[in-house]
Order: structure tokens, then sequence, then C-alpha cells
């Protein structure tokens, strides 16, 4: 908190990762004028989900845009995925992908005066499922399987099976038939994967962690 009596103010962040504050300033003749100040700018991903075409907006938090002293376009960069992320260049961005088993990660960077703030977000399709369809479900550590959730007595086979990083590099392909998959020998604990498993004639995606 800075106290003055000057005709002017100088207000110095003591915390580097302050995005809002406020100054409150009290005139001669009693009157108190209060302003909203900014640092970098505090910003979100607001995503919307529309069938196959999932939209991403960047907005600001608890003010607006121009506010915070953002008069610059968003820049948008695709990290991973096997979908594509398109922007026009402002605050609002589209991903496209073949069929419904793809996703796009990616994160968007605004910038003010006070510097550059980055969020990170995953878009895929909003896809309505067959409640029988066969699901990839972890059957226990680092280990998944195909699972028919209206007759658990089938033990579905994995006809082919490919492992991609969150960049969209293929780090893995098991073959032949099997009826698990193990990751146990692929990547660190904590390593963000893609398993994209091929069972009766369709193809399973699924987004995991490893242990």
């Amino acid at each position: 908190m800075t106290f003055s009596n000057n005709e002017r103010v100088a207000i110095k962040s003591i915390d580097p990762l302050m995005t809002i504050g406020w100054i409150r300033a009290t005139m001669s003749n009693g009157q108190t004028i209060m302003k909203n100040i900014y640092g970098k700018p505090d910003i979100m991903a607001q995503i919307t989900r529309d069938n196959y075409v999932p939209m991403i907006d960047v907005v600001v938090q608890n003010s607006t845009l121009s506010s915070q002293g953002i008069y610059d376009s968003a820049t948008w960069t695709q990290t991973g995925g096997n979908g594509s992320l398109i922007s026009n260049g402002t605050h609002s961005a589209y991903a496209l992908g073949t069929g419904s088993n793809w996703y796009v990660s990616g994160s968007v960077t605004l910038t003010n005066s006070c510097g550059s703030s980055t969020v990170h977000f995953d878009l895929a399709p909003q896809t309505v499922s067959d409640p029988c369809s066969f699901s990839l479900n972890k059957i226990s550590a680092n280990t998944y399987g195909i699972i028919a959730p209206c007759d658990p007595t089938i033990q579905p086979f994995i006809m082919k099976t490919q492992i991609f990083n969150v960049y969209g590099t293929k780090v893995k392909e098991i073959l032949p038939a099997q009826d698990k998959i193990d990751l146990s020998n692929i990547s660190s604990s904590g390593t963000i994967l893609i398993i994209k498993a091929e069972s009766n004639g369709k193809t399973i995606t699924k987004k995991v962690i490893t242990d």
C-alpha cells in the first residue's frame, strides 16, 4: 500500500504475479477517487463445444480487453494433437479433425505493456456415444484394456495399438493382437500419452497419464 500527499502517486507492485489491484486517492476537497490497475493480462480460455467444431475464445477476467491495455491480437500456437487449430489472429479460434477420434492441444498468449500471459488448452469434438460401444479403461497401474460395458463377459482383442506423445509423435506401435496395453516401459511417470487402439473394426482413442 502506498500513501502520498503529492499531486502524483507512483505504484510499484510487491507481487510479480499480481494481475489486478486498485488505487484509491482522497483529494484535498475530501472527494475520493478509485481506479482499478492491472499488471500482465489476467486471461482465461473459454471453450464452447458445438458438435464436431469446438470453439475457443480467450477472455479477460473481471474486466475488458481494452481496460487491461490489450490492443493486439492473440498469438495462437498448436502444441500437439492430430487435428488442426485454426485462427485468423484475433481472440477466437476453432479446431477441426477427421472423424471423431481427434484432439488439439494448444496455447494462446495475450500481451500488454506489463508483459505477456499464456493459457493452455485441449480441444476435442463433442460426440454422442453408444452406451454399449467398447471403451478403453484402466485395469491396473499403467495397464489398459477394452471393456464391453453391456456385456462384461466379452473380452475384446486389440488388433493394433499406437502410442503418441502430446506433440502428436508416435512413440510406439504394438502388434500383434493382445488383450491389454502395457505402458510400463514406454515412458516415465507423469507423462501424458495418447492411446489409439483398434478393436472389432473400430478405433478408440484415450488420453492418459502414466503412473
